[in-house]
């Protein structure tokens, strides 16, 4: 479940609301990546890269190319240097 709060601040917003619900977007997609994750018993991180677009998938569903290709480098490095596999696996021994 998503759960929200109103804070008044004395900062006024400084984004557009053009394109509204792309964050709430985000963070469904993130819940169903993750239960998907659970339910097949796999890594979140392992479902998330079967997901990336790569070279011979390489569309988006609007017929639209994606021609930077930068999501699975990005995360390998990430993954890497943030030791997110022994991380993973102290997590699981605890």
């Amino acid at each position: 479940a998503m759960h929200g709060f109103c804070a008044k601040t004395n900062t006024q917003s400084n984004t557009a609301f053009r394109g509204f619900g792309g964050p709430q977007g985000a963070i469904a997609i993130e819940m169903i990546l993750d239960s998907i994750a659970r339910r097949l018993g796999r890594d979140p991180a392992e479902v998330r890269q079967r997901n990336f677009y790569a070279a011979g998938q390489d569309m988006t569903p609007y017929g639209q190319p994606v021609e930077e290709l930068h999501a699975q480098p990005l995360t390998a490095q990430l993954l890497a240097s943030s030791r997110y596999h022994e991380r993973r696996a102290e997590i699981a021994a605890f």
